[in-house]
């Protein structure tokens, strides 16, 4: 997390992107993240030891179940920002208000990073069948 948070607090306009950075953790945490992580029981292979995904879902999540899981986390995240930058709870704290507009932009990095794994998993598996 820190990682994401220091270069994106220097570099980046957090307020006015933040539409686009929940756009991309939908589409890469959400939807990416999931559709892979749904495809690699199909190519023989098995979700990583550690995670809240395996313990629900096994070894080789199916595809809803893998859905659900990431919607409940992405459900969690955005209650904890809503609580923060609609609600005004913690605000006073600029570590919490910083960390806060970072969510989606963590969520993003994330789930473009897992579905990068899960890709470069299913393409190797690919090849080494064919």
């Amino acid at each position: 997390m820190l990682v994401v948070t220091l270069p994106s607090v220097v570099f980046l306009p957090l307020v006015e992107f933040q539409r686009y950075f929940w756009i991309a953790s939908v589409v890469t945490f959400v939807v990416g993240d999931s559709i892979t992580t749904g495809l690699l029981g199909r190519h023989g292979l098995e979700e990583q030891e550690v995670g809240y995904t395996r313990r629900v879902c096994g070894a080789e999540p199916t595809m809803v179940c893998a859905f659900l899981t990431r919607i409940i986390a992405f459900a969690a995240v955005g209650s904890l920002y809503v609580a923060v930058a609609e609600y005004g709870i913690g605000v006073q704290y600029k570590v919490v208000a910083i960390s806060t507009l970072t969510l989606p932009l963590i969520l993003a990095s994330g789930g473009l990073a897992a579905t990068m794994l899960n890709s470069y998993g299913i393409i190797r598996a690919r090849r080494t069948f064919d």
